[in-house]
């Protein structure tokens, strides 16, 4: 939509100028240059799946956390807005944020490290009550089997 309506007001403006607007009658996009979008698509999905896989399979909780919270963030968000919405959205976001990021890199780097020692002291305290709860039921498993001969 973006190209036609595009082409479109450019014509149109040619024709203001009384200037010829372009002939688009011989356009064609060749084989070539289809199958290398078509492989530089193909590329970047795998790269997106393997990133997948490794953010679920890892053990990096915080990696893992921010990944989810950012994909329900995403949808939340979504869930307000239709998609051109997003789009918009995301293109300012893409132009506002690595210039923040470039002046306050060090600020944010300290947050980012001062969020990951939290966030792995919270998974560690929590894997350690998780832990204890199961080796006490595994003991009074044991006990009961013990009970019973």
């Amino acid at each position: 939509m973006v190209i036609i309506a595009s082409i479109f007001v450019y014509s149109n403006v040619l024709l203001l100028l009384g200037k010829q607007p372009p002939d688009l009658s011989r356009l064609e996009i060749t084989e070539q240059s289809a199958l290398e979008f078509a492989y530089a698509c193909r590329a970047k999905m795998e790269e997106a799946v393997r990133w997948l896989l490794r953010v679920s399979t890892e053990r990096d909780w915080f990696a893992f956390t921010t990944t989810v919270a950012g994909l329900w963030l995403l949808a939340y968000v979504a869930s307000f807005s239709d998609l051109l919405t997003l789009l918009y959205l995301g293109i300012v976001m893409g132009m506002t944020v690595p210039v923040v990021y470039i002046k306050y890199e060090d600020k944010i780097k300290r947050c980012v490290e001062w969020v990951k020692v939290k966030s792995r002291k919270m998974s560690d305290m929590v894997n350690e009550r998780i832990i204890k709860k199961v080796k006490k039921k595994i003991n009074n498993v044991k006990e009961k089997e013990k009970k019973e001969e």
